[in-house]
């Protein structure tokens, strides 16, 4: 904690100095921005705000103001930036899966799944909106679709701990419990600490009737 205090100190000294060296340099309000994003939200928020610059830039200062709007709890000011965002640069894979994430959580289905393909009509091997798109999909009773995605999602990163969990997921619902133990497995695997993985992975091995081995690998998971 000591460690992450002095860091935010140093970023916020090293930001006044480039504040005070190029105060109209362009980009340098978007540069000081990015640095103080973390460590000083609400300043960083100003300086994106107050940028206008080519409409690429002032793109992603919208969208990265609308993840500080949301990290703070105002969605509806979020939506309204990553909407802006969206104007300035209609192509913007980002934005759109930003927007897609923010209408999933405020459980806007039909919203959440037109915003992620837009991002992978940009992007199509942007994996976390492919991802967020098998969500969406297993969410509105189409689960096979969202084994095909979540399964591109994979293969393209077998490292990335969220789609073996959402492929586990998609699989569960249509009572595929092998198919869903290897994959919450493998999310395992990608991220040992992965919780919500490891209770699925119970569920899974429940249904499987193994519960002997689900009780042994609750007892292995507390004493890890």
């Amino acid at each position: 904690a000591a460690a992450r205090a002095e860091d935010r100190v140093a970023a916020r000294l090293a930001a006044a100095s480039l504040e005070s060296l190029f105060p109209d340099a362009p980009g340098s309000r978007f540069a000081i921005a990015f640095a103080l994003h973390d460590v000083d939200p609400e300043r960083a928020l100003e300086l994106y705000t107050s940028v206008d610059d080519d409409d690429r830039t002032k793109a992603i200062c919208l969208r990265n103001a609308g993840v500080i709007h949301e990290a703070q709890g105002r969605l509806d000011e979020a939506e309204a930036a990553y909407r802006a965002s969206l104007e300035r640069s209609p192509h913007y894979a980002l934005a759109w899966n930003s927007l897609g994430k923010l209408l999933l959580d405020r459980s806007r289905l039909a919203d959440a799944e037109a915003a992620f393909r837009k991002a992978l009509a940009e992007a199509p091997d942007y994996v976390p909106a492919r991802n967020n798109l098998g969500i969406v999909l297993r969410r509105t009773d189409r689960a096979a679709e969202a084994t095909l995605e979540l399964r591109a999602v994979t293969t393209a990163r077998p490292d990335y701990a969220r789609g073996h969990y959402n492929l586990g997921n998609a699989l569960m619902t249509q009572r595929d419990f092998a198919g869903a133990e290897q994959a919450f497995r493998s999310a395992l695997r990608a991220d040992p600490g992965y919780q919500r993985a490891a209770n699925n992975l119970g569920n899974a091995l429940k249904s499987l009737d193994r519960f002997v081995e689900d009780a042994r690998e609750e007892v292995e998971t507390k004493k890890s």
